[in-house]
């Protein structure tokens, strides 16, 4: 490799799309968590000048994000290497273990098998390395998964630092920091072909220069950050130079406390393909999982936060969730009926005990119409809260069950006239659609409680219903910042999809600070509209 390389990452090296869909499956397996938050992958990348037919191709590699476990021991093991050179990685890789809640063991002897990071050190390579749990899902697969090449002592602390750093930041699930829109860079190909040619590198240096669309990404410039790959000036077109970071910065240190937090505050999560893979659709099975529970006899507060499914009869998609906790274990599942079949499916929910003795919360099913609602009707039932509160309350509302007849798929559920004894949920559709059964979890809690807030986020926010896509993301600031990193728990309270190619989104966070959270709303077909609602504390 030549010299002018020696600061670069070349980023997905071997894996940009091999297997993609199995390592999402792996990557939720390995983590649940990784269906409610999004880290964006490589698969975003669209050249729609050389890859047209890829442009809008969807996937579920464009919707999850690669985290491990917080809490896990990650397992490295070295394929080769000097003595040196593994004291290096040592060294400096754990300095990303001071923020985030993971830990690192380190194999002396050659692994044969166990490790979740097998690195190699071939100066024929770069540096590189797969994303987060694709890590282990190639070296269980006895493939490297992570080069480090020039840790070497002729380079300086600063340089291998950076090196080690970057690296490891990716396979803790980082992208690039220069893919976002906001830090453009156009490299030059040509230059880059000339000088990588001689070595005959297999990477390809097209993959530097794709940059996450604006409506896909919503980034700051962290111009800091240590995944802000660096690139010599001759190697870019306008011979402009991205810095050379060689340390953790503070964004990087918040982004390691978000994906990995010191522990579970009483949100949980289940997705059906911590069970079984999307590719074999079911018409009618109950997917149950069971977990501790923090404490005995809490109430749960559930929504769903993924859907996935397509009509089987002409009856219309049908999917419920539920969750409860039993002595000190809790029980959730995701059930669907034989007019549906599902792909997957996903819910979060909330542990409710003395932490949020405040909270009034309750269920209201809608089911069993024989004729549909009228257009732009609204299906209503005024709720009597179990104790007055001293004043008009805070009414969040999650969706939990949904069943529609075949027809665009419309559902929108709100808590209006709120007063301190009662208010009205209702339940409403419009444009035709035939809906037949709903149901919903909410809580209320004071309005001038301190420490918590709620709200709720929608693609209207952004955009209008009649310009449909598949991603769509902003930021949401809290109506009072809090004075740390809150936990938030997301729902989904609404939607406006397709008929054609069945009920099909999810909606997630990519960060979490003190002051709001970027939301996602993103599905395998164009949709229309989509609202969740989020409830935020701190601890």
């Amino acid at each position: 490799m030549p010299p002018a390389s020696s600061r670069c990452c070349f980023y997905t090296y071997h894996d940009t799309n091999q297997d993609e869909d199995k390592r999402v499956e792996w990557a939720i397996h390995k983590n649940p968590r990784n269906v409610l938050i999004t880290v964006p992958p490589p698969r975003l990348f669209r050249d729609k000048e050389t890859r047209p037919e890829a442009a809008n191709l969807p996937s579920l590699g464009m919707i999850s994000s690669k985290i491990w476990q917080s809490g896990q021991e990650i397992v490295i093991g070295f394929l080769a290497g000097s003595e040196w050179q593994r004291n290096q990685v040592k060294r400096y890789a754990p300095l990303w273990t001071r923020y985030a809640n993971i830990r690192f063991t380190f194999l002396d002897h050659r692994p044969s098998d166990g490790a979740d990071v097998l690195i190699g050190f071939d100066s024929a390579e770069g540096s590189w390395s797969s994303r987060g749990t694709d890590c282990s899902y190639f070296s269980s697969r006895g493939i490297k998964s992570m080069n480090l090449s020039w840790i070497m002592s002729q380079r300086s602390q600063a340089d291998i630092r950076a090196t080690i750093l970057h690296q490891f930041g990716h396979a803790l699930g980082l992208v690039h920091e220069h893919a976002s829109p906001q830090v453009p860079v156009r490299v030059d190909r040509n230059r880059i072909f000339e000088d990588l040619n001689p070595w005959q590198s297999p990477w390809d240096p097209f993959r530097l220069d794709k940059v996450y669309p604006t409506d896909r990404l919503l980034a700051t410039s962290n111009g800091c950050s240590i995944m802000l790959n660096y690139l010599p000036p001759y190697w870019t077109q306008h011979r402009m130079s991205l810095r050379h970071n060689t340390d953790l910065s503070e964004e990087d240190k918040d982004y390691m406390k978000f994906y990995y937090p010191p522990e579970n505050h009483g949100v949980g999560y289940f997705n059906t393909l911590e069970i079984r893979s999307t590719n074999d659709p079911i018409t009618l099975d109950a997917y149950i999982k069971t977990i501790p529970s923090r404490q005995k006899h809490a109430d749960l507060i559930a929504g769903l936060t993924w859907i996935d499914l397509e009509p089987n009869t002409l009856e219309g998609p049908y999917v419920r969730v539920s969750a409860a906790v039993h002595e000190d274990r809790i029980t959730a599942q995701i059930k669907a009926w034989p007019t549906s079949r599902l792909h997957a499916a996903g819910m979060a929910w909330l542990e409710i005990g003395p932490r949020f003795h405040f909270i009034q919360h309750g269920k209201f099913r809608l089911c069993d119409l024989t004729t549909p609602l009228d257009n732009f009707s609204r299906n209503s039932e005024v709720i009597e809260f179990s104790t007055p509160f001293p004043s008009p309350p805070t009414v969040v509302c999650f969706v939990t069950g949904v069943q529609v007849m075949q027809s665009n798929y419309r559902l929108l559920v709100d808590a209006v006239d709120v007063s301190s004894t009662r208010f009205t949920l209702k339940i409403g559709t419009w444009g035709g659609t035939d809906l037949r059964a709903a149901k919903v979890t909410w809580l209320a809690y004071p309005a001038d409680q301190p420490g918590v807030a709620s709200g709720e986020i929608c693609t209207s926010d952004i955009r209008s219903w009649n310009q449909p896509q598949q991603e769509n993301s902003a930021f949401t600031p809290f109506p009072t910042a809090f004075t740390k990193t809150p936990n938030v728990l997301l729902a989904l309270k609404g939607f406006d999809c397709s008929r054609f190619s069945g009920l099909r989104l999810r909606v997630c966070t990519s960060l979490v600070t003190p002051t709001g959270f970027y939301w996602h709303i993103q599905g395998w077909t164009s949709i229309y509209s989509g609202c969740a609602s989020y409830f935020a504390w701190e601890d």
